[in-house]
């Protein structure tokens, strides 16, 4: 077994301080990734942007010439095969869009008004309720549930206090 390296309650404050100057380390390191990331997405970006623009200027012009000639390029097909890819017009799954001045509130009442039928009633049990109700352990038992309240440790440390000053590490 393991001996302990704390003995006292100045070895505990001691472990703490240890902590607390690896945590301002950690913080340290992760502005500095962060910062190296923003470089990075920087010069991406700086690669990118023109020809992504150029992308988008060229997704339009495919689509102009399509809808222009769909009838020639499809041919009795929901698309046409070329030798660089593939294009066609996809037919999206039918939605619902409200009318104009309609929310889907008024929706719900028109439906309840007209008795469709198409109203969908979800139950769940209300915990909270359930909590400030305190039923007891049996009562809770008979319905199948039991009150659970772990502890955990937890600490706090003072990274100012650690160290005099905040240094990054090479």
């Amino acid at each position: 077994m393991q001996q302990s390296i704390i003995q006292d309650i100045q070895g505990f404050d001691g472990v703490l301080r240890e902590i607390a100057a690896i945590d301002t380390r950690v913080a340290v390191a992760e502005v500095s990734r962060k910062e190296e990331i923003l470089v990075a997405e920087g010069r991406f970006k700086a690669r990118t942007d023109t020809l992504l623009g150029r992308r988008g200027l060229l997704v339009r012009e495919l689509e102009l010439y399509y809808r222009a000639h769909r009838a020639e390029l499809e041919k009795g097909k929901k698309s046409v095969e070329l030798q660089f890819g593939s294009a066609g017009i996809k037919t999206a799954a039918p939605a619902f869009k409200l009318l104009r001045g309609w929310t889907w509130a008024r929706v719900l009442d028109a439906i309840r008004d007209a008795d469709l039928g198409f109203i969908r009633s979800k139950e769940t049990v209300d915990k909270q309720a359930l909590k400030k109700a305190c039923l007891g352990d049996e009562k809770l038992s008979a319905i199948g549930v039991k009150v659970s309240q772990p502890e955990t440790f937890w600490f706090e440390t003072k990274p100012q206090s650690s160290t005099g000053k905040v240094e990054a590490a090479a």
